[in-house]
């Protein structure tokens, strides 16, 4: 069992959830009340579903990519 990839792997999942709390508390919260928020097919509702959607699908892919190195390290 190599230690470096389950390391990696732990802090690759750390990152995830921290990437997921903290862009939903400073960056996707603040830009939804944003009055001037661009309107995607005429909906800022789904300008809003749009962004949060593509936010969280980063951290399922850093999710995978955590699960990926847990594999190598067996």
């Amino acid at each position: 069992m190599n230690w470096w990839f389950i390391t990696a792997a732990v802090l690759a999942a750390l990152l995830g959830v921290l990437h997921s709390y903290l862009g939903e508390r400073l960056v996707l919260g603040p830009l939804s009340r944003h009055p001037e928020i661009p309107r995607l097919l005429g909906s800022r509702r789904f300008m809003t579903r749009v962004l949060r959607f593509t936010w969280h699908l980063t951290t399922i892919l850093v999710f995978g990519l955590a699960t990926i190195t847990a594999l190598i390290a067996k």
